[in-house]
């Protein structure tokens, strides 16, 4: 029951967030009235198993977010309120199936590795109060962690590889069965 619950959470935030950005949720918007509001004819498991099958990088042990910041900046931008907002939506839907969220916050190397320590700390607790000022319940088990650029996703030889590495990434890590 618990797995069946995890591919719930997993297709909830698939559908607020898409792994092809919100193209999925504009189309899901503009379905004729009648296709939303068809019964569902087979057992749930079978459409999951069909939106996993599409999903060639999907991890079940992990479902991440990621949030990009301006240079020496730790302010979030409006658009990714929505994510945000739906983080809060999720944790607060299903807080027992998860044992530890990390907010990690990254930067490019334009500047010294104290100053982006400081800069990537900041952009962590931001989400994090953000998502604590949203009415986040159980945010204790929320953790806030800054990684300078040790862990860049592209090339800081470029402005756009250095726009990719100043992010937020939020890993969700869900309770497994014993």
């Amino acid at each position: 029951m618990k797995q069946l619950r995890f591919i719930e959470i997993f297709l909830f935030i698939w559908l607020i967030f898409g792994l092809t950005g919100c193209s999925y949720l504009s189309w899901f918007r503009s379905a004729p009235e009648e296709i939303i509001q068809e019964p569902i004819e087979t057992e749930i498991i079978e459409p999951v198993k069909e939106i996993k099958a599409q999903l060639p990088s999907f991890d079940p042990q992990m479902v991440q977010i990621q949030i990009n910041f301006d240079v020496n900046d730790f302010t979030i931008k409006s658009y990714y309120h929505r994510q945000l907002n739906g983080i809060v939506e999720l944790f607060n839907k299903y807080p027992d199936q998860f044992d530890c969220v990390e907010i990690q916050g990254h930067t490019d190397s334009t500047h010294t590795e104290e100053f982006n320590q400081k800069l990537s700390e900041k952009r962590a607790y931001a989400v994090l109060n953000y998502l604590k000022n949203h009415n986040l319940h159980n945010y204790e088990r929320f953790v806030a962690r800054g990684y300078a650029f040790r862990n860049p996703l592209a090339s800081n030889d470029s402005p756009e590889g250095r726009a990719q590495n100043r992010r937020v990434v939020i890993k969700i890590i869900p309770c497994l069965d014993d």
